[in-house]
This record gives structure tokens, sequence and C-alpha cells, in this order.
């Protein structure tokens, strides 16, 4: 890889006709109060045409949709429409070379990704390994997770650490699978009402995420839809492993429990030892009664991190094992 596989020569940067009308209005160029003016100028411009003269004449029709459309506005503002028609032309020109067949499409920006596959050329979720591991594609290997602003007008919370990620949420393929393992865990870290919604009324509902067309992202790619269920077949099962914490009940606590439990409440599930001290609430784990075990109990009445059920039966059997550690 090399500077120029992502990014174009930084001595001519080929704008979208969207991103040029935006910066121009941005800075006042081109008045941002004249209406509809983007709008009409981006449909125009992202035409084809045989010479400049041609897209020139295109544009300058935009005066006479003012005088018919607009002829108020147009009778008190002609200086600033024509101002904006004429900025409009010099920025076409410096994006658009018909006898040389250059356009903005021909110099994408590989930087970016939303109006060129940029960085999903390789980070696509179908460039696998011989484990099926594939180039990461998780949105905050470079952003941070989109938050909804506050009705006051404030800015979003924004945390200078790295947030803590449980184990699922850093395997290559997540940002793909994520959907199809939805269930109540999630509200463990999660405010999951209306889940894949657009309205940003959750962190399972946000816009940013499910109201965009991702294009280029291979999100719905045949190898990942296949793989959705290889995080499961990661955990050990029973009686495929021997009914004891070190070789079952600990490595599933681990991967289910510990992102919250390594000191919530008082209570460590990280080891042997901690489990069976208990926390703040009581003992977590009664050996030989299941029934009397807070981590029974609290998973019967409803907890948010609810354990899927056969490895909440299991764990029950080996609580009225003794509860061995190995």
């Amino acid at each position: 890889m090399d500077c120029v596989t992502c990014h174009n020569r930084n001595s001519h940067e080929f704008k979208t006709p969207d991103q040029a009308l935006d910066n121009a209005m941005a800075r006042n160029i081109i008045s941002p109060e004249i209406p509809y003016f983007k709008q009409n100028v981006v449909a125009i411009m992202e035409r084809e045409y045989p010479t400049m003269g041609h897209a020139d004449s295109a544009l300058d029709g935009l005066k006479n949709y003012y005088k018919a459309n607009w002829p108020d506005y147009y009778a008190a503002n002609p200086e600033k429409v024509d101002a904006a028609i004429e900025e409009t032309k010099r920025l076409y020109s410096e994006m658009v070379y018909p006898n040389m067949e250059v356009t903005w499409n021909t110099h994408p920006n590989n930087a970016e990704h939303k109006d060129w596959p940029g960085c999903f050329r390789c980070h696509d979720g179908k460039h696998l390994n011989e484990q099926q591991e594939s180039i990461r594609i998780e949105c905050n290997l470079c952003h941070s997770i989109p938050e909804k602003a506050p009705s006051d007008g404030s800015t979003a919370y924004m945390p200078l650490s790295d947030p803590f990620e449980p184990e699922s949420h850093v395997d290559s393929n997540w940002i793909a699978r994520h959907r199809f393992e939805f269930d109540s865990t999630c509200e463990g870290c999660h405010d999951v009402s209306n889940p894949g919604g657009t309205d940003d009324s959750s962190f399972c509902a946000n816009s940013a995420c499910h109201a965009t067309e991702w294009k280029f992202a291979g999100l719905n790619a045949t190898g990942i839809v296949e793989l959705t269920n290889q995080l499961p077949e990661l955990l050990p099962s029973y009686p495929e492993a021997d009914l004891t914490w070190d070789d079952l009940v600990g490595p599933i606590l681990s991967a289910r429990c510990v992102a919250c439990h390594g000191g919530t409440a008082g209570l460590y599930l990280d080891t042997y030892e901690g489990a069976m001290a208990g926390g703040n609430l009581g003992p977590a784990i009664v050996p030989g009664d299941a029934d009397a075990s807070l981590i029974i109990q609290l998973q019967r009445d409803g907890h948010p991190n609810s354990l899927p059920p056969e490895e909440l039966d299991w764990i029950i059997q080996w609580i009225n094992a003794g509860a061995p550690e190995s």
C-alpha cells in the first residue's frame, strides 16, 4: 500500500458536486438562502455533457427556472442568483474535463467510503483467511459509535478512553453478525428498545447506522452469513466438556458475565475463588443447592444479561453436583 492507495494527489482534489456545493455555501460564496439551489445544481452537474459549453448552458438555464418558479425572489435578488450560477460553472470546470474524459468519478477519494468503495475495498467482510477471519470492518476502528445529541443542544458525551468490549465484539466478523445474534444478553450493556430502528430512541435504533445503505460494505456477504454461529461454537458444551469450573462453567461465565462482573457488587466471576466467595448481595453459588444460589435466582427472575437456556441448565447441574473446580 502507498499514500495514493487511498488519497488523491494533494495538488488536485476532485470533489463531488455535493461536496463542492456544501463548501461554497458554508463559506457563503454561494448564498445558502437561494431556494432549492443546491438540489437543482447537483442534479444538473451530475449529468454528462459533450462539451463544457453544453454544461454551462444547462447551468445558465437556472436563471429561467428562478424567473418562472420564484419570480419574487429572483426580482429581489438577481445578482445573488446570477453570481451563484457563475460560481457553480467555475466549480464544474475544476471537476470535469470532457476532452480527457475525466470527472470526480474517474479520480475517487478512497480515503472515504460513502461515494466510493474506499476502505471497504479490503475491509469488506469478504477477504477471509484460512481461519475464516475477515479484515475487520467495525466502524469503531476509525470512528466512535454515533450518538444522538441531547435535546438541550449540548454535544454528546465522547469518552477519551477506549470502551470495554466483550470478546464477541472483537471477533473479526462481528459488525456483520451482530444482527443475527441479537438476544437478551445485549441488554447487559445497551438500551435495546426498537432494535434495528432508525428513530434514535435507543442504542440499537441508531439512524446513523441503520438509515444508511452501506452499498460498498459486505454486510450481506455469503461467507459472513454462514459464519454467524461461529462464536457460540468456541465455547465448551456438555457433555463434551466435563461438568467442572475449569472445563465448562468458568469459560462460559468468562465469555458471558465477566464483562460486568469483574467486581460489580463485589462479585468476581473471573476466578473460581471469586465466584465461590460471592458478593455484597450474598452467596452467588451454594454448592449442592442451585435454588439457593443467587446466580440462578437472578437468571430465573429475568437478569438483563440472560444466559442461553442450555448453558443455564448446565450450570444448575454443576452446582447441584457440588460445584467442583476441576
